[in-house]
């Protein structure tokens, strides 16, 4: 595939990742979504009355993976073209590989949660809320390596556009800061309190971003049409 054809399709699919993690937190959250506070009736009660929404949440979860997973192959082509990346190429595909799939248990425990409803026991309520949450939140160690080394590879190397770099440096810490989101409660260091928000909604503008990157790059890259010249 020409260099061209996997920047944009790369592009395509960071775009499509952030549109399918929008849908399913805004269309398919509804009030009175329990956290790490609530007692496990509540948890039980809400995944009872909208099951269906929330098995449709779980499920576009599923499909931005899907779309990730052509993000991340893309950009560690695109690294692995350069000699020097090589090395980052390889890390940022171990910790995309990886990330990918812890996220996707953590969302399968969630779709668990939703499908055997109504569930009985309350430590099994509680253990798949907080073991789903806090595996999607640990994939943000491995998604710090994805992130951080096609940082890396973007500010050392200029594999991609420096600017895209220094988003990409900020977005890798924050990963790991939302990774150790273990407080209990409802508060911002809880499962799913605003440290792991904020994870996730950098990890979504540092895709735009390259996408948006990688969509410039190709527009000057490729030359305008010429006029044929006129006729002797």
């Amino acid at each position: 595939m020409s260099e061209s054809k996997t920047a944009r399709m790369t592009a395509y699919a960071a775009f499509a990742s952030v549109v399918l993690v929008l849908v399913a937190f805004l269309v398919f959250t509804r009030s009175g979504m329990p956290d790490s506070n609530d007692p496990a009736a509540k948890i039980a009660s809400y995944y009872t009355q909208h099951r269906s929404a929330a098995l449709a949440q779980q499920f576009f979860f599923g499909l931005s993976f899907l779309t990730m997973a052509v993000f991340i192959a893309g950009v560690v082509m695109m690294m692995w073209r350069v000699p020097g990346a090589r090395m980052w190429a390889i890390v940022a595909g171990v910790g995309g590989a990886a990330a990918g799939g812890t996220a996707l248990a953590g969302s399968a425990m969630m779709t668990v949660l939703a499908y055997r409803t109504p569930i009985g026991d309350p430590g099994l309520v509680r253990a798949l809320l907080d073991g789903g949450y806090i595996t999607l939140n640990a994939s943000g160690f491995v998604f710090a390596a994805f992130i951080g080394a096609t940082a890396y590879a973007s500010m050392r190397m200029q594999v991609f556009p420096r600017w895209v770099g220094d988003v990409g440096a900020v977005a890798a810490v924050l990963q790991i800061v939302g990774a150790a989101a273990y407080s209990r409660g409802d508060g911002a260091f809880s499962p799913q309190g605003l440290v792991p928000l904020i994870a996730i909604l950098s990890f979504l503008v540092w895709a735009v971003c390259m996408g948006t990157a990688l969509v410039r790059t190709q527009e000057v890259v490729t030359p305008a049409p010429t006029a044929p010249a006129p006729a002797a």
